[in-house]
């Protein structure tokens, strides 16, 4: 039998990349909502003034992505390790911060209100319309790290169905709830719709606890540890968002200071078309759940070819973005309120020139990702500085002193992308040399390392059975190894199949081998009925009888439930009973 690709692993990931692409394309959507129907309903004041705002939506996503991140990586890598209990521990952690951070954030934000709006040099009206806002929209600040939170960890154990609808109706209500209040009450409307929104996603969210498929635990636990754990290494993925944050502020300064309040504008639009580079950060770490599962185990050969696939997705992501922003520049550009022919002309010309660095930047994302799931996180913020802010700072601001014209600071803007990957691949090739370059992930155990993907029936349960064998000699092992392994293998398949046997499509089954001098590993991954076959339990046929008689053979054994399929790991040790210590979790003994 030859071997295969991590099948279910990569469906599962294909499953989460959908649900996250809504997820981002929504939220993405969501922050472009207020400016949208303030350009439309309201008028180009009210535009620009919740422009001012924006800095703010980047300062609570960085919030939210410090608590989320961290949360979702340690439960994740809990889980990969099958330490279910410290998995629910950090999940209360994460819960606990994401409430204390936006708590807090809110309540500063409505405490140096008049210092925040002073900062802003703009006209008496505009004040009033920052000011409105304002006054709202802080509680939606209030909710968004527990929102990403609750969402990020429904999709990583198994939700993403809902996930994407509850995103979809997010989305709906918000454009037109805003729309409606709108026209009644100007900004404050379009504020009051996205908390009122934000409100019943949260409500529907936290639906996921009622159901059947639900592994997610709150558990009564406090540990000052997790909590700087879990912000420690949150605030390398946030320091994205800082870093947009601060290269908005900045380029918003800059372009004031030298040009005129109409390519302030359209630097305006630009910035929320670079803002689409948060949708990539999120689809790129859609397989964060699926890195720090492949992570517990050590199943680098499945982690290699994971990164390569959300490599080629982001690719081809990154190139239909910005091919659909050039062929509809005309209507983005409408989209905000930009419909006076000459302001029309100039903002699709500086659509056309900033979007293809999106393919570049996507690619950029998908590697700041990776180092930081890897816990490469000194490169992680190195890529993230570079390509955040002082590459499309320096490159925009450089060619707008040469030439002094607004479509050079554009030109520059985009050519940073590519500086970036230049140099940032030139950083990694240098640092950690031609075996390891791009993703970091030792290929040194893939020979050692065997993944076979089959549909369970009574054919493949015994041509796995048979490669086992196969492997498990020309590896060395001993023979009374070889044999129980693979009696095991094909009687688990046949069980599975006789547990399955009501259901109307194949049951797709996932098995790799990790040898060591030790003894080896066999981790089983299935689509079928939830069941636990390590459970000691009354046979209730004489395969479970055979299969339960073999289980007896040695001590570990694990069965989790997670993201949606059955995960079991089992440890053949190559001792004998008598002769081999067991460790503190339990080693398999033969």
């Amino acid at each position: 039998m030859n071997q295969t690709k991590p099948v279910i692993l990569l469906q599962k990931y294909r499953s989460i990349l959908l649900a996250a692409a809504v997820v981002e394309a929504v939220s993405f959507i969501v922050s472009l909502t207020d400016s949208i129907v303030a350009a439309n309903v309201v008028g180009q004041e009210a535009f620009a003034a919740i422009g001012l705002i924006s800095p703010f939506f980047s300062l609570a996503s960085f919030l939210a992505a410090i608590v989320n991140s961290g949360t979702v990586l340690f439960y994740s890598e809990n889980i990969g390790r099958f330490e279910k209990r410290r998995a629910h521990q950090y999940f209360t952690q994460g819960v606990l911060l994401a409430l204390a951070f936006g708590t807090v954030f809110t309540v500063l934000l409505i405490l140096f209100k008049e210092n925040v709006l002073a900062s802003y040099s703009v006209t008496a009206d505009m004040r009033q319309y920052v000011s409105g806002y304002f006054d709202i929209i802080v509680f939606y600040f209030l909710l968004e790290p527990i929102s990403c939170l609750l969402d990020n960890m429904v999709v990583a154990d198994g939700g993403e169905k809902l996930s994407s609808a509850v995103n979809v109706a997010q989305i709906v209500g918000n454009v037109l709830l805003s729309v409606f209040l709108a026209r009644r009450y100007g900004v404050r409307g379009i504020a009051i719709a996205s908390v009122t929104c934000k409100v019943a996603f949260v409500i529907l969210i936290m639906t996921w606890f009622l159901t059947k498929g639900c592994t997610l635990r709150l558990v009564r636990y406090l540990k000052l540890n997790d909590c700087i754990h879990i912000i420690g290494w949150g605030l390398v993925k946030g320091s994205a968002y800082a870093m947009s944050g601060i290269m908005v502020y900045v380029l918003n300064a800059f372009t004031l200071r030298c040009f005129d309040t109409e390519t302030y504008t359209i630097m305006l639009v630009v910035e929320k078309i670079l803002g689409m580079t948060s949708i990539f950060l999120g689809l790129s770490m859609a397989m964060q759940s699926l890195v720090g599962m492949l992570e517990g185990e050590n199943n680098t050969k499945a982690l290699r070819l994971l990164l390569k696939k959300a490599l080629e997705y982001m690719v081809i992501l990154g190139g239909l973005t910005a091919l659909l922003l050039m062929l509809f520049a005309p209507y983005v550009a409408r989209v905000f309120g930009l419909g006076k022919e000459e302001l029309l002309g100039r903002a699709v010309v500086a659509i056309c020139i900033i979007s293809p660095s999106l393919v570049i930047l996507s690619v950029m994302m998908f590697f700041f990702c990776c180092y930081y799931l890897i816990r490469k996180n000194v490169l992680a913020v190195v890529v993230c500085v570079i390509k955040d802010l002082v590459s499309p700072v320096a490159f925009a601001a450089l060619f707008a002193l040469i030439w002094k014209k607004p479509a050079a600071m554009l030109t520059g803007l985009s050519l940073s992308s590519v500086f970036t990957l230049l140099i940032c691949a030139a950083i990694v090739f240098i640092v950690y040399g031609k075996e390891l370059f791009p993703f970091l992930v030792s290929p040194a155990n893939d020979d050692r390392i065997f993944i076979y993907a089959i549909e369970v029936g009574e054919e493949q349960a015994v041509r796995l059975a048979e490669t086992a064998d196969g492997i498990l000699e020309k590896e060395g092992y001993p023979e009374k190894v070889q044999t129980l392994i693979s009696v095991y293998i094909e009687d688990m398949l046949m069980l599975l199949k006789e547990i399955n046997a009501d259901r109307s499509r194949r049951v797709q089954m996932e098995c790799t081998l990790l040898p060591d001098e030790n003894g080896i590993r066999l981790i089983f991954r299935d689509d079928g009925e939830a069941c636990d076959i390590t459970k000691e339990e009354m046979p209730k046929s004489f395969r479970q009888y055979v299969v339960s008689g073999i289980l007896e053979k040695f001590e570990y054994k694990i069965y989790l439930f997670t993201m949606g399929f059955n995960r079991y790991e089992f440890f053949f040790r190559n001792e004998s009973p008598d002769t081999a210590p067991c460790s503190q979790t339990g080693t398999a003994a033969l």
